[in-house]
């Protein structure tokens, strides 16, 4: 059992429990195998072997995981993730590993080894994004260029995403195989008590570029655009006019440019922007040519660039995106 503080006024909001499961590769991952929440008080989820039990209490802030199994439990290992809620509305999350024998009691925040069990290898995984030292962003989709999906209906609907992603495509490891986008449905479609969102490019697993916006109040979608910005890795991506910012961009069937943060057109050869998400093929201008799509092209200085200088413009790999909870 996981109990608060008997004087804790904190009620649980949401309850997920992960399985530790082995892949067809032979590598070990985290596997969610139920999901309660404070509509739905309790959830049960049956196997031929094993039957999880997870109750919900909207008076108590306490958890009681119920595991059976046939008789192999010394393999077995589930980890749970809670979110608790106070009478402000503040959320808070606590995170546990049920072993073999025990049950951790309110473990710190701060438990690195358990907080990597329960969270950055989960599908719903956390990440130390800006190096503060705390994995307090949730990857909620990560895009993979040249894949030949294009990336603004996968965003949405998940359209052209298998249901099971190599894993490589649920972190940011150049040394792990991904060719898929990852959409993390759960974070998605419930989109709630977002602070801030976050959108990162990566080249070789490294972070070139960041936009953090202000979420509080955000849909999935509205998230993206200039008055919610709060900072760059850009210095004028503030000051400086946008024709377009917005997810959408320009949809024009020719063009298809998503996730869009442009500054002027002029023609080709006069078109000025940050970031583009360039779902069509080949591509309009000659600066946005390819033959697979996405491309992920951005500017590559402090400032935006003329998108027809290939020296001002750079390709990354992937695009994230991770929100972090009020």
């Amino acid at each position: 059992m996981i109990e608060e503080n008997a004087a804790d006024t904190r009620k649980i909001k949401k309850l997920t429990i992960f399985k530790k499961v082995k892949g067809s590769d032979g590598s070990k991952k985290w596997e969610k195998l139920a999901k309660v929440n404070s509509k739905s008080p309790s959830v049960q989820e049956t196997s031929a072997t094993e039957r999880v039990n997870g109750q919900l209490s909207n008076t108590q802030a306490s958890i009681e995981v119920r595991l059976l199994t046939s008789d192999d439990c010394s393999s077995l290992k589930l980890a749970c993730e809670v979110r608790l809620v106070d009478d402000t509305g503040r959320i808070s999350t606590m995170k546990a590993v049920i072993g073999k024998k025990k049950l951790p009691s309110n473990l710190p925040e701060d438990d690195e080894e358990e907080e990597d069990a329960c969270a950055e290898n989960s599908p719903a995984g956390y990440f130390d994004v800006l190096g503060t030292g705390k994995k307090d962003w949730r990857l909620v989709f990560r895009g993979t260029a040249h894949n030949n999906v294009q990336v603004y209906p996968a965003y949405l609907h998940g359209t052209g995403i298998p249901a099971d992603v190599e894993e490589g495509c649920m972190q940011f490891n150049p040394s792990l195989p991904c060719t898929n986008h990852y959409r993390n449905a759960d974070a998605l479609d419930n989109w709630a008590n977002v602070d801030k969102v976050l959108l990162v490019l990566y080249v070789n697993g490294q972070k070139v570029k960041h936009i953090m916006f202000n979420g509080v109040g955000s849909t999935n979608i509205n998230w993206f655009a200039g008055g919610k910005l709060i900072e760059s890795s850009w210095s004028d991506l503030k000051t400086t006019r946008h024709n377009i910012f917005s997810i959408q961009g320009d949809g024009r069937a020719r063009l298809l440019r998503r996730f869009y943060i442009n500054h002027r057109y002029g023609g080709c050869n006069n078109d000025k922007g940050w970031f583009v998400a360039a779902d069509a093929v080949p591509g309009a201008c000659h600066w946005e040519k390819k033959e697979a799509a996405p491309a992920f092209l951005y500017a590559k200085g402090d400032t935006l660039a003329w998108w027809k200088f290939s020296d001002q413009v750079a390709n990354a790999d992937v695009m994230g995106i991770f929100v972090k909870y009020l």
